[in-house]
């Protein structure tokens, strides 16, 4: 049993019941990561709601479809891809840091 003023115990409820001992700080770096992986999740619903809406051709021969729907999953994928490099850097800087 470690003696840490950042100790938080959790409890897992199943069949029986466990005590897990997790610090603080891994419960703040889980909800980083969540954080960061928020825009893949409204690129994925970009995407499922423009196939869902679908396209359709006018009488007059005009298409009539939800296109803005793709750059913008784009931009929050993209978005996305950043925000985990970001966090992915200061995690390694962190870490180098922490061993000298």
């Amino acid at each position: 049993m470690k003696n840490n003023k950042n100790i938080l115990k959790f409890t897992k409820i199943s069949g029986n019941i466990n005590s897990k001992e997790i610090t603080l700080m891994e419960v703040i770096k889980m909800k980083k990561y969540i954080i960061n992986l928020i825009p893949f999740g409204i690129a994925a619903i970009c995407l499922v709601a423009f196939n869902m809406i679908g396209s359709e051709i006018l009488s007059d021969g005009t298409l009539v479809e939800p296109f803005y729907l793709i750059p913008i999953a784009w931009m929050f994928f993209f978005m996305g891809i950043v925000g985990l490099g970001i966090r992915g850097i200061i995690s390694y800087k962190t870490k180098l840091l922490k061993k000298l």
